[in-house]
């Protein structure tokens, strides 16, 4: 059963038709960025991919210009899923000779469209190149089950500890869901770094 924030950051996806119609082709992802030869995203060298949207309004965020889901991006921004695996099999011996992989960042990126996410990851699984992902948490759970058999690494981006009403104040968002959702991750045996950013 979904509660009320999960149906929040749903409809605020879905309801951006510009969001929604340019993510209904699902060779398609929406990009801001790939960031090659990254050392700061996970272990070891890697591919960091910046995606478009976010359900948090955090005042420090770190890509401010990542946080909306009507992006205002090149027409070249469309990633297919084939030219992204290009990109990142140019530098597969450095995942493999240095532990690193591909990151998934954004923005947030458990919040795209999964049915886009899992042909991705499922091709990164089949070439045995490590899975990060930069998250806060605050994403319907349903979104974290569906890709969690594809993630390595769960970089769980953490904002306010121990202060829900900061929490709010700092992030425009209660920290019940991602609570709710470090309890499951965790019951899963899920691999889960906690950071503060």
């Amino acid at each position: 059963m979904e509660t009320a924030q999960n149906q929040q950051l749903l409809r605020q996806r879905d309801e951006d038709s510009s969001y929604e119609s340019q993510s209904s082709d699902t060779d398609k992802l929406k990009v801001l960025k790939i960031q090659r030869t990254c050392v700061h995203d996970g272990p070891g060298i890697r591919t960091t991919i910046f995606f478009q949207g976010c359900g948090l309004k955090c005042l420090w965020c770190q890509n401010p210009e990542a946080l909306s889901f009507q992006p205002d991006l090149a027409p070249d921004s469309d990633y297919s899923i084939p030219d992204i695996i290009e990109l990142i099999s140019r530098d597969k011996d450095y995942y493999y000779k240095t532990n690193g992989g591909v990151t998934l960042s954004g923005g947030e990126p458990l919040l795209q469209d999964q049915d886009s996410l899992i042909p991705l990851l499922e091709s990164l699984r089949k070439d045995k190149i490590h899975v990060a992902v930069e998250t806060s948490l605050y994403v319907p759970w349903g979104n974290i089950e569906k890709l969690a058999p594809y993630v390595d690494l769960f970089l769980a981006d953490l904002k306010v500890v121990g202060d829900d009403g900061l929490h709010k104040k700092y992030t425009k968002h209660e920290s019940k869901l991602i609570h709710d959702n470090i309890k499951k991750l965790i019951a899963l045996n899920a691999n889960v770094k906690f950071r503060m950013v």
